[in-house]
């Protein structure tokens, strides 16, 4: 799962957007995050826009399809490290399976291998980590140059993503780019549908900033509650029959 607001229904973005409403607490910096969100805009429509149209044109579905699976996969390496910080042992097991599965089985996470096991998708990071810790669960809202929407407690978590990715060490000159280009594809990729929708929208920005916070607070305010013994097995948090999955397959 990655990232976040990519996967907000189409509809909270148009109810966001009908019509221009008083100051949101939660963007205090408002004026600022305009003006970013402005030259993101400019900068996707030039550049990404164009380029996305382009790898979605060439490349065929399943091929980016494995592609997506490949970077979801990755987000267990992020995963897993905050799930040992917040003490959730059996999301910390989860994730480790999945990765090593996909990245197996799944010929490095081309096959999302592990789903079809039974090991259900789970994601987690160092922003969510803060928020766990911290008493104030909501963060000021925050429009990343080139990034995108975020929060400041969000970006401080991306940092950390940064130093827990392998590719940051890589010896390789161009490696680490064709990494950051092709992750950007995917990730624009996913998100082209909405294009239109918040295009029409009466004020793209509040529509974009008040699904990203809609979303990011809900996942943190999940993330917030343990599963019981009960509800672990219902999603799939069971290893005994996940065990024996594996041994038949």
């Amino acid at each position: 799962m990655k990232k976040r607001w990519m996967l907000l229904s189409l509809a909270s973005v148009i109810l966001a957007g009908c019509q221009h409403k008083p100051r949101n607490p939660q963007d205090p910096y408002e004026n600022f995050n305009r003006a970013m969100f402005a030259f993101n805009q400019d900068v996707d429509h030039l550049l990404a826009r164009p380029a996305t149209k382009v790898y979605d044109t060439i490349v065929p579905p399943p091929m980016r399809r494995g592609v997506h699976n490949v970077f979801t996969n990755i987000d267990s390496v992020y995963s897993f490290p905050n799930d040992l910080l917040q003490g959730k042992v059996r999301y910390a097991l989860l994730d480790a399976m999945r990765f090593l599965t996909n990245a197996t089985l799944g010929i490095g996470g081309l096959f999302d291998t592990a789903s079809a096991l039974g090991m259900p998708k789970h994601y987690n990071d160092l922003g969510m980590t803060l928020a766990y810790y911290s008493k104030e669960k909501k963060s000021p809202y925050l429009m990343i140059p080139l990034l995108g929407p975020s929060t400041f407690r969000d970006g401080l978590g991306r940092l950390g993503n940064v130093v827990m990715n392998p590719m940051t060490y890589s010896n390789d000159d161009f490696l680490p780019w064709i990494y950051i280009g092709v992750d950007a594809l995917d990730q624009r990729s996913q998100v082209m549908d909405m294009n239109r929708v918040i295009d029409e929208a009466f004020d793209p920005y509040i529509a974009v900033r008040n699904a990203y916070l809609q979303h990011r607070n809900a996942v943190i305010r999940r993330n917030e509650k343990d599963l019981t013994p009960k509800d672990q097995r219902k999603h799939g948090f069971d290893l005994k029959p996940l065990k024996a999955k594996i041994k038949s397959s």
